[in-house]
């Protein structure tokens, strides 16, 4: 509990929706989707895991073991971006989940999208 599990460092983000378009398109159309499913808004960007934490499943707030902690974030990487945590003890094989909707609190109409 309490240990830091992922941060956004490895995301890509844009500022625009037709940046964002335009890097969906030039990947292979398999990847392609699997970017549209990795991808969020938050704090007026497009956010897109480019790696490990594209393998967080949704737990909803009831059932995740992984989640943002203000606290705990003040006390690693400096200006990391986001972060999450261990919200109990993790066993060895688990599933890592977190609650989608703490990590995603924008609009993708505001990208024309």
């Amino acid at each position: 509990k309490g240990s830091l599990v992922w941060h956004n460092i490895r995301s890509a983000a844009f500022s625009e929706g037709m940046q964002f378009r335009e890097f969906v398109m030039t990947l292979p159309r398999e990847l392609g989707c699997d970017i549209l499913q990795w991808s969020y808004v938050m704090d007026e960007k497009i956010y897109c895991d480019l790696d490990e934490g594209s393998f967080c499943n949704n737990g909803y707030s009831d059932g995740s073991n992984i989640d943002i902690d203000e606290v705990a974030s003040a006390k690693f990487i400096a200006k990391a971006g986001m972060q999450l945590f261990a919200t109990r003890d993790i066993k060895k094989g688990e599933e890592l989940l977190c609650n989608f909707s703490s990590f995603s609190d924008g609009d993708w109409r505001l990208f024309g999208l």
